[in-house]
């Protein structure tokens, strides 16, 4: 690794480590067309700029044959393509607080060479690729790629944890302790 700021980590063109935070650009992802009902289900290739989401000792350890990606976008193209979650500004200002639960804002790479504006993943659409596919596909690059830092890499995990194990639960679930009933279904 080379040139970093606080936000991103450079890592050198050919380098077939993946981390989790390594912002893979042009990702193949084999999205179904319907339903898996069946054994061989059919499926169509898009390209995606994706954020590996999988921990890195899963990565690095070889325990885990599939990685967890999520798309990212860059702000003016995700509005565009929301518009209608943002119709109001106002509403705008909660990516960056993690207050729009399936989002999560990164901020611009201001990298000589790599910029980019602020960067949206939408943890709605999690896909799962093959680690093999990711190594190879990162090794083969010609020019070096991105890797959020610690603790954004940290903030990034956990937000995508707070997203998923949401839960919407009844105020209160039984009585507390001391009280003469048992809890539904204990």
């Amino acid at each position: 690794m080379s040139e970093s700021n606080s936000w991103y980590d450079v890592v050198t063109s050919g380098s077939k480590q993946l981390l989790q935070g390594d912002l893979v650009f042009d990702c193949s992802v084999a999205v179904p067309l319907e339903y898996p009902n069946e054994k061989n289900t059919p499926a169509q290739r898009k390209i995606f700029d994706v954020i590996v989401l999988s921990q890195s000792c899963d990565l690095e350890n070889s325990k885990v044959v599939f990685a967890v990606v999520c798309p990212f976008f860059e702000l003016s193209t995700f509005m565009e393509t929301h518009a209608t979650l943002f119709k109001d500004p106002s509403t705008n200002r909660f990516l960056g607080r993690d207050a729009q639960p399936g989002f999560h804002a990164l901020n611009p790479v201001s990298i000589s060479g790599m910029e980019h504006d602020f960067l949206i993943v939408d943890f709605h659409n999690t896909f799962s690729v093959p680690v093999k596919q990711l190594r190879d596909q990162v090794s083969a690059m010609t020019t070096p790629r991105l890797r959020l830092c610690s603790p954004y890499r940290e903030r990034l995990a956990q937000a995508f944890a707070n997203y998923y194990m949401r839960v919407a639960l009844p105020t209160q679930l039984y009585k507390p302790l001391g009280s003469a009933t048992r809890p539904p279904n204990g």
